[in-house]
């Protein structure tokens, strides 16, 4: 069965936010709510909201009180680390490593995951299949979104797929057709206090989408 992975990115204000996103998608379903660990003025510089980005950086205490969070609703905790330096105090919370497709060769990130993985999984996104077996590879498009589809790809030579489609039916069709191991969507409230508009919108699924696509896959 397809491990599907609700990835908040940086669709939240602040803490409170983010245990929402936590509760509701656990009530669509999915087996692991996921973070990134960045520092201020990355993982986009000149983004034009970067100070909203800056505002939500995690701090080690923070990546607790959501890794309880997630233990309260039987969710896995994931968070992605951005720099070397994050890895080790996110390695006590965490079941598996994620490496973002902008490290999938970075040395120092995948070193320093190296002396933590010890039995520890790790899911490394990439956009052309790798011949080794030192990692899980999930396929991805390198655009937010992405301007083509990926049905010509061979999604075979794959663990998993990271969608970056605001469709729901495309990564559940692909999940379903190859019994995909993994599948890591972009996910965001329906709705938020004061109108805000989430920063990653055009790349993620609804809570109501994302529930259509659990009941898809399990």
């Amino acid at each position: 069965m397809t491990m599907i992975i609700a990835d908040a990115c940086v669709n939240f204000r602040n803490i409170p936010e983010a245990k929402q996103i936590i509760k509701e998608c656990c009530d669509a379903g999915v087996d692991s709510v996921k973070f990134q660990a960045y520092q201020k003025g990355h993982p986009a510089p000149g983004h034009p909201r970067a100070e909203e980005i800056d505002q939500i950086v995690l701090t080690n205490k923070m990546a607790w009180d959501l890794y309880q969070c997630c233990k309260d609703y039987s969710l896995e905790f994931m968070c992605t680390a951005m720099y070397p330096d994050a890895v080790a105090w996110l390695a006590p919370l965490l079941k598996r490593f994620k490496v973002r497709f902008a490290d999938r060769d970075n040395k120092e990130i995948l070193n320093q995951i190296g002396k933590y993985r010890t039995d520890k999984e790790v899911l490394v996104s990439v956009n052309e299949p790798r011949c080794d077996n030192l990692y899980k590879y999930l396929y991805c498009i390198p655009e937010y979104p992405p301007r083509k589809m990926p049905w010509d790809n061979d999604f075979t030579r794959y663990n998993g797929f990271s969608s970056h489609y605001k469709a729901w039916q495309v990564p559940a069709q692909i999940a379903k057709v190859y019994n995909l191991e993994y599948l890591e969507v972009h996910v965001m409230l329906d709705e938020y206090a004061g109108d805000w508009a989430p920063i990653d919108e055009a790349v993620s699924l609804s809570i109501t989408d994302l529930k259509k696509l659990v009941k898809v896959l399990k």
